[in-house]
């Protein structure tokens, strides 16, 4: 009788993908980054982005750039940003400045800038990039925007069980005026990211604002605390 030879393969396929998921310490620096190498769009055609979180009913959410404009108030006007000290990188629209926490009665003389929605006008208006926001490029050719939340952030953020992950989201608008699209209308780009796991740490627990201790059982205390954001 001779010999059968039989070869077969045997795999085991989940029923469905393994969910992507992000992960960040309370009371630790994080970085998230958004790629965007050999997309149909560069990052000089990109006039806004915004990263989004929302964790339970709290939503979050940071702007790259504020355009501003020298302000024409002659009264505070509570609902407006404003920035001082603003400096111009030589040759570029970039700036640096301080945003006004205390505003003088007369932000017009005061030589204050204020922040102005998203026009037509924003390819010849001076921006501000936020602290959180990095474009950077490597040598490779891998290009990215890097987002850092701050020690103080994180820690305000509530550890998360794997129903109650942070959400994350990513939005872009895209120039119509630098794409080869005849359309008028500037691209809404919007892009759901992997969701986020808060983990714990004993660091954490530190009052990061006083320096003193704290001990709480019930993570709602934390969830309810409010991150300092701006947009």
């Amino acid at each position: 009788m001779s010999n059968i030879n039989i070869k077969t393969t045997l795999a085991i396929y989940p029923r469905n993908n393994p969910h992507e998921f992000l992960s960040i310490t309370r009371g630790a620096s994080a970085e998230l980054t958004y790629d965007l190498t050999d997309r149909w769009y560069t990052f000089d055609m990109v006039e806004q982005v915004i990263f989004t979180f929302r964790q339970k009913k709290k939503l979050y959410w940071f702007k790259m750039f504020d355009y501003i404009k020298p302000t024409a108030d002659t009264v505070v006007d509570e609902l407006k940003t404003y920035y001082t000290n603003v400096t111009t990188y030589a040759g570029t629209l970039q700036c640096t400045g301080e945003i006004v926490t205390d505003p003088v009665e007369n932000p017009a003389e005061a030589g204050y800038y204020e922040v102005v929605a998203i026009e037509a006008e924003n390819d010849k208006l001076p921006f501000i990039i936020n602290s959180h926001f990095r474009y950077l490029v490597t040598d490779g050719g891998f290009s990215y925007i890097s987002f850092i939340f701050a020690p103080k952030e994180t820690a305000q953020f509530a550890p998360t069980i794997p129903e109650a992950n942070v959400q994350f989201e990513v939005m872009l608008r895209i120039d119509a005026d630098k794409t080869d699209n005849s359309d008028e209308y500037d691209s809404t780009i919007i892009e759901k990211q992997p969701q986020i796991i808060v983990k714990d740490s004993l660091y954490s627990q530190v009052a990061l604002d006083g320096g003193g201790l704290y001990a709480s059982e019930d993570p709602e205390r934390l969830a309810s605390a409010k991150l300092t954001v701006r947009g």
